[in-house]
């Protein structure tokens, strides 16, 4: 069953507690229970006896009357409908526009939809609860639907082509980010490629410069050499993100996705520098972020 809207709590726990006594045999963490209204709301649900051992479904999007410009406003609107049942919930519909063109590893406060899905997607993470995107994918040429979203806008992919020469294309790189960040993915998206932007430095006085792209986090690059000076040019410099292991070394950083690894060499005249996200030829030494860079 989906989004039971026309249910009040009492007639949908009664109802879901009669279709399990008819199936007594099926596993309970098996089954997914809909929350009240439009799954939105886990109290009751959570809260009967009969439906113990179930997991519960919540949807969540950040439309239709709900807004909030700070994530800490979302993270109590999204516990307030968890009513404390995290352990057994399922996000199975979440959503924001993903072809708009919108940066979701910009700054968490100030917008609803950024604040929506850092809210979503840390919260997911933090507690342990499954989560499922909607939605997933879009023809190339839609226009309307599928999803809550105006002009299919949700979709994290666009499907072209016809028969079986089909391709998948991502519609918004920062989108995926914070979903795989969600699922679990080991390293928080923005800092990554905060770090693997370091920007060029001068090898003469070893002053380095914050990503031009504002970051979230605020990290930012500084060098050993005591004449270092971190200067900022799109975000606010606190505790640096990166730094020159040595005045003669040479390094160049990717965007990889899943992990940040850089590079060192014993170029004495050469600048540190950032490639974006092209591979870089290694070098005759590599090293971890961990060791090359902290």
């Amino acid at each position: 069953m989906n989004e039971p809207y026309a249910y009040s709590s009492t007639s949908l726990t009664n109802f879901e507690a009669g279709w399990l006594a008819r199936y007594p045999s099926l596993p309970r963490g098996h089954v997914i229970v809909p929350g009240t209204g439009n799954d939105t709301n886990l109290c009751a649900e959570g809260a009967d006896a009969r439906l113990n051992g179930t997991l519960l479904s919540i949807h969540i999007y950040g439309m239709f009357g709900d807004s909030h410009t700070t994530e800490a406003a979302w993270v109590s609107d999204f516990n307030s409908s968890l009513c404390g049942y995290a352990g057994r919930a399922v996000v199975t519909e979440f959503g924001v526009p993903m072809t708009t063109g919108a940066n979701y590893d910009g700054p968490k406060n100030g917008i609803n939809d950024l604040s929506y899905l850092y809210a979503i997607t840390d919260t997911v993470r933090s507690q342990g609860i499954g989560s499922v995107l909607w939605t997933g994918v879009k023809q190339a040429t839609q226009t309307v639907g599928p999803g809550p979203c105006e002009n299919a806008s949700c979709a994290i992919t666009s499907l072209a082509g016809s028969g079986t020469n089909l391709s998948l294309s991502l519609t918004n790189q920062s989108g995926l980010d914070r979903l795989q960040y969600g699922w679990g993915s080991a390293i928080t998206p923005a800092a990554v490629r905060a770090a693997a932007r370091c920007c060029a430095a001068s090898a003469r006085t070893g002053a380095w410069t914050c990503p031009a792209r504002p970051r979230p986090t605020g990290l930012c690059c500084r060098s050993t050499t005591a004449t270092a000076a971190p200067t900022s040019s799109g975000t606010t410099c606190r505790t640096a993100s990166c730094r020159s292991t040595a005045t003669s070394a040479s390094m160049s950083q990717t965007t990889p996705r899943s992990e940040a690894r850089g590079w060192t060499s014993g170029t004495a005249t050469a600048a540190p520098t950032s490639s974006g996200t092209s591979t870089p030829t290694a070098p005759s030494s590599a090293a971890n972020l961990d060791s090359a860079w902290t």
